[in-house]
């Protein structure tokens, strides 16, 4: 939406306060959450998605890549970022950026998924999860990321897995 045309024109409210760039947020989220300070450290995938254009922008700390899956094929990881937030050094965060056409989906997904292990002891792994998420292409949504579940739990054969097992799915449309 062209908030500036709107805002000149009418009496419409003022736009929200504009969008923190990935790199800002990792950045200020490594200030603010020290190890010292909390013993702890976390991951973080932040994207940002301007639906008008389908350009995104996107930072990860830590966070196993997100997968963009191209509707006309191919499959790209966007791997910028940089190291876990909670190390007392500040360290940089480079943005990535990509555009989605229509029918592109982006996927962000916890390690749990690519590291779940068989019963033999190996793991599911990034080239099957990509090789899985490729073949249900043309799936509805929600069937890829459900069957993408199912099969990684198929694979452990009932081993319970040893971390969270998550995968969030978004399908870019284009513009109406």
């Amino acid at each position: 939406r062209d908030w500036s045309s709107d805002v000149c024109s009418s009496d419409l409210p003022a736009p929200p306060d504009p969008i923190v760039s990935p790199g800002a947020v990792m950045a200020e989220l490594n200030r603010l959450f020290p190890f010292d300070r909390f013993q702890k450290f976390f991951t973080i995938s932040y994207v940002i998605c301007h639906l008008p254009s389908g350009q995104i922008r996107y930072s990860s700390a830590g966070h196993p890549p997100p997968v963009v899956l191209r509707a006309r094929g191919g499959c790209e990881t966007l791997s910028e970022g940089g190291p876990l937030i909670g190390f007392d050094q500040p360290l940089p965060h480079p943005e990535g950026r990509t555009v989605l056409g229509s029918g592109d989906r982006l996927f962000l997904y916890t390690d749990g998924l690519y590291e779940h292990q068989g019963a033999s002891g190996d793991r599911f792994g990034m080239g099957r999860l990509l090789d899985i998420l490729a073949a249900r292409r043309d799936l509805p949504l929600a069937e890829n990321v459900s069957g993408t579940i199912e099969s990684v739990k198929a694979f452990g054969n009932g081993t319970a897995p040893s971390d969270d097992i998550s995968i969030l799915g978004f399908e870019y449309l284009g513009v109406p």
